[in-house]
C-alpha cells in the first residue's frame, strides 16, 4: 500500500436550472492550471438531443483552500465541423483532455466528436491563456494522417506523449 490518501470533497459542478445547454447534464470535465495559476475545468455539457459541447469554468476555492464550485465562463468548443455533426440540431464534442506544450506555447486539447456513424479523437489548440475572455480553439482539420499532423506529437485517447510537454 502506499501512504497516498483520497478525500472526497463534495460536489463542484453541476447542471445549472434552466440552462438549455446544460439539461441533459454536466459531466466529464478536464482540468488545467492557467499561466495566473487558477483551475480552469471543460465540462462536456449536455443539451436536449444529445447535442454536446466543451464548456470552460473557473474552479473557486473555499477558505481553506478546498475546491467548492465554478465560475461559468462560455464555450470553448461546440459542434461547427462535419466530423462533429449529427443532422439537425444534434452534434457533440465531448471528453476533453488538455496538455500544454512548452515548446509551441500552446495548449492542445483532444476531445472526441461523435457522429452518427462513429466517434473520432480529434484536437484543438490555443496559445497558453485559459480563460474564454482571451482564448480561441482552433481545430486541426487534417488528422486523418500523423505525419500531415504539425506537432511531433502521438496521439492516444486522452494522452498525448512528446518529450516537450509539460502538464499544467
Amino acid at each position: 500500500m502506499s501512504d497516498f490518501e483520497v478525500k472526497r470533497l463534495g460536489l463542484m459542478m453541476e447542471a445549472e436550472a434552466g440552462n438549455p445547454q446544460e439539461v441533459a447534464g454536466v459531466l466529464n470535465p478536464a482540468a488545467a492550471r492557467g499561466p495566473d495559476g487558477k483551475l480552469y475545468m471543460f465540462p462536456r455539457l449536455v443539451a436536449e438531443g444529445y447535442y454536446s459541447r466543451i464548456g470552460i469554468a473557473l474552479g473557486l476555492f473555499n477558505d481553506n483552500g478546498d475546491p467548492c464550485r465554478v465560475e461559468r465562463l462560455g464555450i470553448a468548443l461546440e459542434p461547427e465541423a462535419d466530423y462533429e455533426l449529427q443532422g439537425i440540431g444534434r452534434g457533440s464534442c465531448e471528453d476533453a483532455r488538455i496538455t500544454y506544450i512548452e515548446r509551441f506555447n500552446r495548449c492542445v486539447m483532444t476531445y472526441t466528436a461523435f457522429r452518427c456513424t462513429n466517434p473520432r479523437v480529434r484536437s484543438a489548440s490555443s496559445f497558453k491563456d485559459l480563460n474564454r475572455n482571451t482564448t480561441i480553439w482552433s481545430r486541426y482539420e487534417r488528422q486523418s494522417n500523423l505525419s500531415e499532423f504539425s506537432l511531433p506529437v502521438i496521439w492516444l485517447r486522452s494522452v498525448m506523449n512528446s518529450p516537450t510537454v509539460v502538464i499544467i
